[in-house]
């Protein structure tokens, strides 16, 4: 399979991502901006899945990788990722209920499955946990708070609906995402690390609250002049390198692809 790495889509996902940071940024400064930002990403899911589902489930990787931590933006404490997961299964689900052959023959398939019987052994131990939990008289308001971060296991069944479908899902957009979405967090990191350094940003300020509540990221200050920040989308970063590392120098074909992943790796090594 021909896997292509770098396309429009790169180029989409890059200044989407660099538009939501801004668009969190300013509404970290005005709620009422935030408010705008939670629902314009929310309508856009919609009528990416209404439009094809496929597209819905990349927004959900493109959300998963320039999101971050998920708390880009809140609605009443409610996080922009766990919004995005309950409305695509929502819409997901109804556009299964409307075509209720196809949903009783991919049951079907799902049940002799690999998906089925690793998705049935991690539901054995989630459900153990919880009752251990429970056993020893821990808040059932945790125990809740633990187990609902498990409900995106649930997104294994349109990833197989999808995945049944070779014509529905396609990797390389998948990696189109991931190459924009690295080149963007980058940027993050440099302009982050470039504010601290001139002193246009300092510890307490409004830009270190907002990357510290939004981003969830540390800031820490090294000696002479030096900052460290760090994300959580930073081990992201790593594990699709040491994805592609294998597959890199088989599909290169272009030297204008070559220059650019040149790039990306001076980037990751530099972030």
């Amino acid at each position: 399979m021909n896997i292509v790495f770098v396309g429009k889509l790169t180029l989409y996902t890059f200044f989407a991502s660099i538009f939501i940071y801004l668009l969190s940024f300013l509404g970290f400064l005005k709620p009422g901006v935030e408010f705008f930002g939670f629902f314009l990403i929310i309508f856009t899911l919609i009528g990416l899945s209404f439009w094809k589902i496929e597209y819905g489930f990349l927004f959900l990787i493109f959300e998963f990788l320039a999101g971050i931590d998920g708390h880009l933006f809140e609605f009443k404490s409610l996080s922009i990722r766990f919004a995005l997961f309950v409305v695509f299964m929502f819409v997901w689900i109804i556009q299964k209920i409307w075509d209720y052959k196809s949903l009783k023959l991919q049951i079907k398939n799902f049940t002799k499955s690999f998906f089925f019987k690793s998705f049935a052994f991690a539901l054995f131990f989630i459900a153990l946990a919880g009752i251990l939990g429970i056993i020893r008289g821990n808040s059932l308001n945790l125990i809740f708070a633990d187990l609902v971060c498990y409900s995106y296991l649930l997104l294994i069944f349109p990833f197989f609906d999808l995945i049944s479908d070779s014509k529905k899902c396609e990797i390389t957009k998948v990696f189109q995402i991931f190459s924009g979405t690295i080149i963007a967090t980058s940027a993050l990191t440099i302009t982050t690390l470039y504010l601290f350094a001139s002193h246009l940003a300092v510890h307490g300020g409004i830009y270190y609250q907002w990357f510290r509540e939004y981003i969830i990221g540390k800031i820490a200050t090294m000696n002479n002049n030096f900052f460290r920040v760090v994300m959580s989308s930073d081990i992201l970063t790593l594990v699709f390198f040491l994805i592609i590392i294998s597959i890199l120098f088989f599909t290169l074909e272009s030297s204008l692809e070559i220059f650019f992943w040149d790039l990306l790796l001076v980037l990751f090594f530099y972030v």
